[in-house]
C-alpha cells in the first residue's frame, strides 16, 4: 500500500492511505483546494499545465527520467521499451497541443471565468479510475480536469502505481496550489466501501475492462457525470500498393515497432494485420513482419509475462501448426521462446490473439470484404494503421469511420497519437464540462406561446 500520511508533505505529495476515512478526508481537502483554485483566473492554471507539459516532452525532463527508472523496477517492461514508448508518446504532447484542445472545444479558456448567456465550468471534484500499465493516459487523465479547475481524486492502476505521483510532483515544481488539487488513493478492487466512497464524486472518469466499467456503473447515480473508457482494439490494413512493392520491408519494420512498444499491451497496439490479397500475400507480409520483430528484439527486448500468458501463446502456436499439418494455408513464424509470434492465416476468420507480441495476418480480397471482416469488431475499434491503398484510401477511411474507428494513421504512428486525438471518438474536455444556459427575461413579461 501507499504511504499512510494524511497530509501533503515533500516526500509523499498527493498520497493518502486506502482507508475509507482518509479517502473521505482527501475528498474534503480537494474540494477546499478546488474552491481556492477557482478564485484565480483559469488561464493561470492552463499556463502552468502547459509549462509542465513542455517539460515532459523534453528527453531531458527530470521527471520523465525518474519515471523511466521507477517503471523499470515495477512495470515488467524492459527499460528500452519504456524509454522508446515515452519518447514517442510524449514527443508532441506540449503546451501548444493542450492550448489547441482548449481552443477547439471551448473556444477560449476565459469562458470558464466569463458570465454570459452560456456558462461553462468543471465539477467541484472529479474522480478518475486508472487502468493498465502505460503511463501516458495517466498524465492526460490528470491534466484535463485541472484545465477546467476541477480537482482530481485518482485511483491508481494496479499495474502502475508510479506515474500519477510523478505527474503530481512535476506540477508541484511549477504550481504548488495546482498540485494540491490532485491526490492519489490505492485500495484493492474488491474493497466495496472504498469504491463507493470514491464514486461519491459528482464527475467520474473510469478506464478498464468492459466488465469492470459495467460493475462500477452500477454504483453511479443519474445525477452524476459518468465517462467510461473500456476495452478497445487497434489493427493495421495494407493495400496492394504496399504489399506487392519493394517498400513492404520498411512498412513491416514500422508495424513491428507498433507491436513491440509497450509489448502490445495497450488499446493502440495492433492485434492483427489485414492484407488485401490471398493467403500467399498474407504469408509474404507475415514473413517480413517476422523478420522485423526478430531484428527488433535485441534493441527493444520484451518484458516479463506470466505463466498463464506464456501458456496461451504456446497453445495458439500449436493449434496453428496443427492446422498447417492438416493442409491449411497457415504459416507460423515464432521465436524459440515466447518473445514474438507471427501467424499468416488462410482466411479472414478472427482467431484468439494472446498479445505480448503475437500477431495474426489475415488475407481479404477487397475493401468490401475487409469491412465485412471488421464488422464484428466494430464496437471495439480504436485506431487503424493503413497504407498502400492509393486512390482508394478515402473510400476505406470513410468505411472505417462508419465502423467506429476513431483514428486512422500511418504504420509506425499507432503508439504516438497526438494529444488532441478523439479517444473513443469523443472530445476530451466536453464530456467533463458542465454547461449552464441563462435565458434572458421576456422584455414584455409575456409567456411565450407554444
Amino acid at each position: 500500500m501507499l504511504d499512510r500520511s494524511r497530509h501533503h508533505a515533500p516526500g509523499n505529495l498527493g498520497t493518502v492511505s486506502d482507508s475509507v476515512e482518509n479517502l473521505v478526508h482527501a475528498r474534503e481537502r480537494l474540494r477546499e483546494a478546488g474552491a481556492r483554485l477557482r478564485e484565480r483566473p483559469a488561464r493561470e492554471s492552463l499556463d502552468s499545465l502547459c509549462r509542465v507539459l513542455d517539460a515532459w516532452s523534453s528527453p531531458q525532463s527530470t521527471h520523465r527520467i525518474r519515471l523511466q527508472a521507477e517503471l523499470e523496477d515495477s512495470s515488467g517492461f524492459s527499460k528500452e521499451v519504456i524509454r522508446a514508448g515515452l519518447a514517442r508518446g510524449l514527443a508532441d504532447w506540449n503546451g501548444d497541443a493542450l492550448r489547441a484542445v482548449v481552443e477547439r472545444e471551448l473556444g477560449t479558456i476565459d469562458r470558464l471565468d466569463a458570465a454570459g448567456a452560456t456558462r461553462i465550468s468543471g465539477f467541484d471534484l472529479t474522480a478518475t479510475i486508472l487502468a493498465g500499465a502505460i503511463p501516458t493516459p495517466t498524465l492526460l487523465a490528470i491534466f484535463l480536469p485541472l484545465v477546467l479547475q476541477s480537482p482530481v481524486l485518482v485511483k491508481s492502476s494496479q499495474r502502475d502505481r508510479k506515474t500519477a505521483h510523478r505527474v503530481i510532483a512535476s506540477i508541484a515544481e511549477v504550481d504548488t496550489e495546482l498540485a494540491r488539487c490532485v491526490e492519489v488513493v490505492d485500495f484493492p478492487r474488491d474493497d466495496t466501501e472504498a469504491t463507493q466512497a470514491l464514486l461519491a464524486a459528482p464527475c467520474i472518469v473510469a478506464m478498464g475492462s468492459n466488465a469492470t466499467l459495467q460493475e462500477l456503473a452500477r454504483h453511479v447515480h443519474p445525477w452524476q457525470r459518468w465517462v467510461g473508457y473500456g476495452q478497445r482494439l487497434s489493427l493495421a490494413a495494407l493495400g496492394p500498393h504496399i504489399s506487392n512493392s519493394p517498400a513492404l520491408p520498411a512498412t513491416a519494420e514500422k508495424l513491428a515497432q507498433d507491436v513491440a512498444l509497450w509489448d502490445q499491451s495497450g488499446c493502440l497496439s495492433p492485434a492483427a494485420i489485414f492484407v488485401l490479397g490471398n493467403a500467399k500475400t498474407a504469408a509474404e507480409v507475415a514473413d517480413c513482419l517476422a523478420n522485423a520483430l526478430r531484428d527488433l528484439g535485441p534493441r527493444w527486448p520484451r518484458g516479463t509475462i506470466g505463466s498463464h500468458d506464456a501458456a496461451a501463446i504456446h497453445h495458439q502456436r500449436e493449434e496453428s501448426r496443427l492446422r498447417t499439418a492438416a493442409g491449411q494455408e497457415v504459416c507460423v513464424h515464432a521465436s524459440e521462446d515466447t518473445g514474438w509470434t507471427v501467424i499468416a492465416e488462410a482466411d479472414a476468420s478472427w482467431r484468439p490473439t494472446p498479445l505480448h507480441r503475437f500477431v495474426r495476418v489475415y488475407p481479404v480480397a477487397d475493401i468490401p470484404r475487409l469491412c465485412t471482416a471488421l464488422a464484428p469488431l466494430s464496437p471495439y475499434l480504436s485506431s487503424v494503421a493503413i497504407d498502400g491503398f492509393g486512390a482508394e484510401r478515402a473510400e476505406l477511411a470513410g468505411e472505417l469511420a462508419r465502423l467506429g474507428a476513431s483514428r486512422l494513421c500511418a504504420p509506425g504512428d499507432l503508439q504516438a497519437p497526438p494529444l488532441g486525438w478523439h479517444h473513443d471518438g469523443r472530445p476530451l474536455l466536453l464530456p467533463i464540462v458542465r454547461i449552464s444556459d441563462d435565458e434572458p427575461p421576456n422584455p414584455r413579461g409575456e409567456t411565450p406561446r407554444s
